[in-house]
């Protein structure tokens, strides 16, 4: 029985799972490129009229659900690389190798330690992100503050609107901040 034979599945598994990963990961591309569009956008339209900075509320929740999906692809993609590793590899004789590789000495020998480089590639995300959303509701909280009485109900509808927005905003920055940890300790555990 020749060497190579029986591999083929593993093998066709592993080019059908780095087609997913590039697939992921060019979806993160687009949710990255749509967001910076919408916030632009946004941005560009409450610069270029009067009276329509309500319109930045939208920013908060909408980088929220884009956020959303940017991470969960994320994952998509780590959990793709883990079954690699973990199940794939090892039934090829001599591994697949690829996963162990990318993170391993030669990758590191790039000058940046691990958890520089994701840093590195997080802050970005987070001002993309929530970093966005922050700004668009600290410029939108001119609607109802200062506070010189009772809020007028139409006031009151977007300070509510803005707690929804400063939660979302809060929990897009957290989802971040927990995605670039999870790749640490992914990559951590692969060097034990």
């Amino acid at each position: 029985m020749p060497a190579n034979e029986g591999h083929e599945g593993p093998l066709a598994e592993f080019v059908a799972l780095r087609q997913e990963i590039d697939d992921f990961r060019r979806a993160q591309f687009q949710i990255l490129a749509l967001q910076l569009t919408i916030t632009g956008a946004v941005f560009g339209f409450v610069l270029s009229a009067a009276n329509i900075s309500a319109l930045l509320l939208v920013l908060p929740i909408s980088s929220y659900l884009l956020c959303g999906r940017y991470v969960a692809q994320h994952l998509g993609t780590l959990i793709d690389a883990l079954y690699i590793r973990v199940e794939l590899s090892p039934r090829i004789p001599g591994g697949l190798g690829w996963e162990a590789w990318r993170h391993g000495p030669a990758v590191s020998r790039l000058g940046l330690p691990l958890q520089r480089r994701l840093w590195l590639s997080t802050i970005p995300l987070l001002l993309g992100f929530p970093g966005s959303a922050i700004l668009a509701l600290a410029w939108s909280a001119s609607l109802f503050l200062p506070l010189s009485g009772p809020l007028t109900p139409g006031e009151a509808g977007l300070a509510a609107v803005w707690l929804i927005g400063t939660t979302a905003t809060v929990a897009s920055a957290w989802l971040l901040i927990l995605m670039g940890r999870k790749e640490v300790l992914t990559m951590d555990s692969d060097a034990g």
